[in-house]
């Protein structure tokens, strides 16, 4: 069972003033018994997040540490050339990735694999999904998942400042696969879990109070780390709840207009709605605090459809 689901189950779910604060903090493994968890904060102790995925999810009780669920995920991870891509492609942005979803008991492994090469030595996205998109090409490492960092020039998404895509999410809610998604994995099949981060650089739009408590040394790493937590976590079938149709048009963002399960909290004394991974985009100052560690949060009703990949 979800902790504090119930505030989802009741009336017409968070309604009004009603804010589900904990669902935000982290307590240690050895004050509530938790399967899984991530020493995040350095003091020797694993955190687990308030919200326990298992028993209704996948058939574990995710307070017995003996019972958790037993899978690794693995994930291979390629970078395009440049210099923005190549500093994601680092020990601290993929320990926070990991840990990140070590709080909520779900264990993955990302390795880090190769750096693509574009014929000119500059950002060509159609290129490499041409060329490398294929189990064939890109299988250099097992895996469960694969995930592209590419971060792309303005002028390839103008008004975006953070923003991704997750083909296989794309394929799997899809009858008919748009066409710009099949240009983009022209030669995918259904056993190539994929997750593609886009346009990462993050501009203005970080800056170290935002990201000096957590493993990521810039506001690129942090940015990027939310795009790609938010896009694997569509390969997990979170944030499912509210989807009224096929990703990503379908897609209802936490707190947009759509949303008719607003989850308030407060960071740092101010109420917030759009502050979860699932969210759309980026919001400055957004992360939650344990100590003297700061971390992403996924919402309560987000993780309620969460499925094996």
């Amino acid at each position: 069972m979800i902790l504090y689901r119930e505030h989802l189950q009741s009336g017409n779910g968070i309604e009004d003033d009603e804010i589900v604060q904990a669902q935000v903090g982290v307590h240690h493994v050895d004050e509530v018994s938790s399967a899984g968890g991530a020493d995040i904060d350095g003091d020797e102790q694993d955190e687990h997040s308030n919200v326990h995925i298992g028993e209704l999810q996948w058939g574990t009780d995710p307070t017995d540490e003996t019972d958790k669920l037993d899978e690794q995920f693995e994930i291979e991870a390629d970078f395009l050339e440049g210099p923005a891509n190549q500093e994601l492609n680092t020990p601290e942005w993929e320990r926070g990735i990991e840990d990140n979803f070590a709080l909520y008991g779900i264990d993955i492994e990302m390795n880090r694999d190769d750096t693509i090469t574009t014929p000119d030595g500059t950002f060509d996205i159609i290129w490499a999904a041409k060329k490398y998109f294929s189990p064939t090409k890109v299988a250099d490492e097992p895996h469960d998942l694969y995930l592209m960092a590419g971060g792309s020039p303005r002028d390839f998404i103008p008004n975006s400042d953070a923003a991704g895509v997750n083909i296989q999410a794309i394929l799997r809610t899809h009858d008919e696969v748009p066409g710009w998604a099949r240009t983009i994995a022209s030669e995918i099949t259904d056993d190539a879990l994929m997750a593609f981060t886009e346009n990462i650089n993050a501009g203005a739009f970080a800056d170290p109070s935002d990201y000096n408590q957590t493993p990521y040394t810039s506001e690129l790493q942090l940015v990027s780390a939310g795009v790609g937590l938010h896009e694997l976590g569509h390969s997990f079938h979170i944030g499912e709840a509210d989807d009224t149709g096929p990703l990503p048009g379908g897609e209802v963002y936490t707190a947009d207009e759509n949303d008719g399960t607003l989850e308030r909290v407060k960071i740092n004394g101010d109420e917030r709605l759009a502050w979860s991974l699932m969210r759309s985009g980026w919001r400055p100052r957004m992360l939650f605090q344990s100590n003297s560690a700061a971390y992403h949060g996924f919402s309560l009703e987000e993780l309620s459809t969460i499925q094996r990949p």
